[in-house]
């Protein structure tokens, strides 16, 4: 019998969604039990097609040791980010060049500037391992991590070309 399984995280995974949480507490996987809820419900509602645009749906795995009966990890996709009511909002950083007659000089300047999108990319995120199955040999990280990868796979026209990964620092 296996020792693991990577399943769809159900409301009945809350508690140990939110155990997980405080390891992170992110916006994806934030440590607020109202919160968890409606993760949850929309994860279930996404993974049941019950929400009939699949670029709305939102997906929540569970890494579960069989043998200590716990969540060891989740992570999550979101289908797309940004749309009409709920824009993609970001950060764009680039090099803006000017150049002064008056000073026959050339000037180089890094510049922020926000932007938004109706019609972002797809985010993988809400990635947590619990620390004591951080360093396990059947690398339990990369497994709960690739699972993302693979339903996009699975499911591919209802997610988007681009994909992108916010990290945050441990």
């Amino acid at each position: 019998m296996p020792r693991y399984e990577i399943r769809a995280a159900t409301r009945a995974d809350k508690d140990e969604l939110l155990e997980l949480a405080r390891y992170l507490d992110s916006v994806n996987l934030p440590n607020d039990p109202a919160t968890i809820d409606e993760i949850l419900e929309h994860s279930e509602q996404s993974f049941n097609e019950e929400i009939g645009d699949p670029r709305r749906r939102n997906y929540v795995f569970v890494l579960r040791d069989l043998e200590e009966r716990r969540a060891v990890g989740t992570s999550m996709v979101i289908a797309q980010l940004g749309r009409r009511d709920a824009p993609y909002i970001y950060f764009d950083v680039h090099v803006e060049e000017r150049y002064s007659a008056t000073l026959d000089k050339h000037f180089s300047h890094q510049v922020l500037s926000m932007g938004y999108s109706f019609h972002g990319p797809t985010e993988i995120g809400g990635l947590v391992v619990h620390p004591d199955a951080r360093r396990a040999p059947e690398r339990l990280g990369m497994l709960i991590s690739y699972v993302r990868f693979l339903w996009i796979a699975l499911h591919r026209a209802d997610f988007q070309d681009r994909v992108l990964a916010e990290l945050l620092p441990p």
